[in-house]
């Protein structure tokens, strides 16, 4: 009977210990090199408003006037809160599309190439977004 009451206090101990499932997936953020650099919005640029996004080597961060908001940064700080973050890309020599997911929520980003100084930025769920970008 105590041969039984320790393997069972073992397995119990042993099935407690830390989790195999990380709270976590791929955090990395890879532009290609393309579309790195800062891109504003071609109409707003024109009335004085300064908004797009700025694609770093590791990085994609949204433009708002002389403000930069980064993924890399929101993404490190669910990740060692133990939070679900996740990243998917899809990468091309004219496209790129990045899905980022903060627990339950995913924003989407579809990029595609114009020429080398204008990206478009393409509409999801049949949203009609598609705004150029240029390069600044």
């Amino acid at each position: 009977m105590k041969k039984l009451l320790l393997l069972s206090l073992t397995i119990l101990l042993l099935s407690c210990g830390d989790s195999d499932s990380d709270s976590s997936n791929n955090l990395s953020i890879n532009p290609p090199s393309w579309i790195q650099g800062v891109w504003v919005s071609e109409e707003l640029i024109a009335i004085g408003v300064r908004s797009g996004y700025e694609f770093k080597i590791d990085d994609l961060c949204q433009v708002t006037q002389n403000s930069l908001s980064c993924n890399k940064e929101t993404l490190t700080s669910y990740s060692d809160n133990d939070a679900f973050a996740d990243v998917q890309e899809d990468i091309s020599s004219d496209r790129y599309a990045i899905d980022i997911t903060l627990q339950t929520y995913t924003t989407s980003f579809i990029f595609v190439k114009v020429d080398n100084n204008r990206i478009m930025q393409k509409g999801l769920g049949g949203q009609v977004i598609d705004i150029i970008f240029i390069r600044e």
